[in-house]
């Protein structure tokens, strides 16, 4: 399952116009936390501002499944968008409900505020898609749970009468919760061998810049122009 768009450099639909492809564009967010005195920003693209309390990232996962395939080629049309995103109603393309996945990401972008100046300088992040608007911004779910312990927890760990109801994973006896500390020791032996650390002459893999308003082109090693 996937939301966002990796080549999107900027948006194509008219705002809450409710198609599919207008809900995917909007499934993709940025609120700039700033500051009591400093004006913040909610909107879709980079700001163009410091954040002093970190840059959050958004997304919103598809939630309605259309009951038939376990993927598809694109890996997003067996699956589609609740009406108002994060609640509402299915297609009837799509009628059966999912679980609601949200996630969301704060980069700490501050701690390099004296690199640049507002007001003249460019918003000075790109993300790793040689993206350096925000739109490409996207997210992928494949379920690596065990399932019997998913289902039951969504069975029966959103219960009114216990602290599930609020969230607490710790108070769902279905599920053993690890502490942060341990379960970052797990890790998984990279799978390409490239440099990823320290300072680069370019980003990994071939991606270099685009900053549209078209969509990027996407490269591979065979006919990568840098």
């Amino acid at each position: 399952m996937l939301t966002g768009n990796p080549t999107a450099r900027s948006k194509k639909y008219t705002p809450l116009e409710g198609s599919q492809g207008e809900l995917r564009e909007r499934a993709v967010g940025f609120s700039c936390l700033r500051y009591p005195n400093n004006a913040g920003y909610d909107g879709y693209g980079f700001p163009t501002t410091d954040c002093e309390a970190g840059l959050n990232a958004r997304l919103h996962m598809p939630a309605c499944w259309n009951g038939v395939d376990l993927d598809s080629p694109d890996h997003m049309s067996h699956t589609a968008y609740l009406s108002g995103l994060d609640n509402g109603k299915c297609p009837s393309t799509h009628p059966v409900p999912l679980m609601k996945l949200f996630y969301e990401i704060t980069w700490n972008v501050h701690d390099f505020a004296s690199r640049w100046t507002p007001g003249r300088d460019k918003w000075p992040f790109v993300y790793a898609t040689g993206d350096p608007t925000g739109y490409s911004w996207h997210g992928d779910f494949q379920n690596g749970w065990d399932t019997n312990a998913l289902q039951n927890a969504i069975n029966r760990c959103n219960n009114p009468n216990d602290q599930t109801i609020n969230g607490v994973t710790e108070a769902c006896s279905f599920l053993t919760v690890l502490q942060a500390s341990v379960a970052n020791t797990c890790k998984i032996s990279p799978i390409v061998n490239e440099v990823i650390d320290g300072k680069l002459q370019r980003l990994p893999g071939c991606n270099p810049i685009q900053a549209g308003p078209g969509d990027a082109t996407l490269y591979s090693s065979s006919n990568c122009p840098i």
